[in-house]
């Protein structure tokens, strides 16, 4: 029901898909527990939607399920491992970090020499 989508170059750009390129023993059992039987139970019922749904639509829910599936991702790792706390710690200070990094580029340009 998702062949097209995951077939495309899409994936490699998602959280989810960093996260199981990072974690990937994490993120495979994250699937194996709760992810395969949402997946298969829901599988029925996506199929025909995505079928009659407008192309925004899906694109909006999948960007919306990535998001969702890293945040469970985490909180699955969180509370199955204190390790990957620290590692999920250390990935939020760095994209906190690395969102600062071009506003003090800005700031420095606009303060001059």
């Amino acid at each position: 029901w998702l062949a097209d989508v995951m077939l495309s170059s899409y994936p490699q750009y998602t959280l989810s898909y960093t996260l199981a390129s990072a974690f990937p023993a994490t993120v495979q059992r994250f699937y194996d527990a709760v992810l395969e039987p949402v997946f298969n139970a829901l599988v029925p019922i996506l199929t025909p939607l995505k079928a009659s749904a407008p192309q925004p639509v899906i694109y909006a829910a999948l960007v919306s399920a990535d998001l969702a599936l890293a945040a469970a991702s985490c909180i699955f790792a969180i509370t199955t491992s204190a390790g990957t706390l620290l590692t999920c710690f250390a990935l939020a200070v760095s994209a906190k970090l690395l969102r600062r990094v071009p506003a003090n580029k800005e700031s420095e340009a606009a303060a001059g020499p």
